[in-house]
């Protein structure tokens, strides 16, 4: 458990902002060793591992029950995503670029 160090924000005195978590993930003979964090997700084989919330919330007090829950993932689409971005992106900067081109050469005429 990672504690709020800071004074800035007065309601997190004394309060876990973050859980580190050490995974071991296996299949097969492929085998990682990683460190989940709130915003630190870790990916293997295609799946996204998500730290979704942690308890206890607080230091001190009375012993609440002590648990993690990891949202994992599995989503086909995002290399068609991250395709459809790069795409995207080319094309706009293919069209900035033909775009300075063509005025650069209509200012040239006169």
């Amino acid at each position: 458990m990672q504690p709020y160090t800071q004074n800035r924000i007065e309601s997190f005195v004394g309060r876990y902002i973050d859980a580190r978590n050490h995974l071991i993930l296996q299949e097969g003979e492929e085998k990682k060793e990683a460190v989940l964090s709130m915003n630190s997700p870790v990916f293997f084989q295609g799946y996204s591992f998500f730290l979704q919330r942690f308890n206890p919330r607080k230091k001190g007090g009375m012993v609440a029950s002590q648990y993690v829950v990891i949202d994992i993932r599995r989503d086909r689409g995002v290399k068609l995503t991250f395709a459809g971005m790069a795409a995207f992106i080319l094309g706009l900067t293919a069209y900035i670029l033909l775009y300075s081109q063509v005025r650069n050469h209509k200012g040239n005429r006169t």
